[in-house]
């Protein structure tokens, strides 16, 4: 299959397209992202991210792509995951700065934290759930991205899945 005919499946958001992208072209970027201190979910996330991209880029009528496919995904791959090591690199260095200068009598509450409280009512959720709610509120994606990233037919059905979700951490939050 040639490129061109793989950049407008890309536009008809055809998942088969998407899973040529991840077979022929994730290995690539797995390997280079693992070789510059990453991890395999590292690679997941910064792919899908590219791919999103590709896809907004994709849907602007004067977009022209003037490099192979492979070519452009790892340029916007390999600038996405070192603009992650620069910005892992400052917020090591603020975290750092913050915490020399925490208030010892906040270590001492006993209240458990908001983020302790998610934390422990997402391990009550399914698999599907703690995906979809991952990627939508934690990585900002669209419903769009996360339907073709996770195989579902329609928006309609991944928004249903994210309701009900909510609808059950707001039920177990309020036992």
């Amino acid at each position: 299959m040639q490129e061109q005919d793989i950049l407008s499946r890309i536009r008809k958001e055809e998942n088969a397209a998407f899973q040529l992208l991840y077979k022929f072209y994730f290995p690539t970027i797995q390997k280079y992202i693992l070789q510059n201190s990453g991890t395999i979910a590292d690679a997941e996330d910064i792919f899908q991210e590219s791919l999103i991209s590709l896809i907004h880029k994709s849907r602007d009528p004067a977009f022209v792509l003037s490099a192979s496919l492979k070519t452009y995904l790892f340029a916007i791959s390999k600038n996405l995951w070192l603009k992650k090591l620069r910005d892992k690199k400052e917020a090591s260095h603020e975290n750092m700065e913050e915490f020399d200068t925490m208030d010892e009598s906040f270590a001492d509450n006993e209240e458990p934290s908001l983020v302790e409280k998610i934390t422990e009512l997402m391990h009550v959720l399914s698999a599907g759930c703690v995906k979809v709610l991952h990627q939508f509120y934690w990585l900002n994606q669209p419903i769009e991205a996360i339907m073709m990233m996770s195989g579902y037919k329609n928006k309609h059905s991944v928004s249903t899945l994210k309701n009900k979700c909510l609808t059950t951490i707001r039920k177990l939050a309020n036992k």
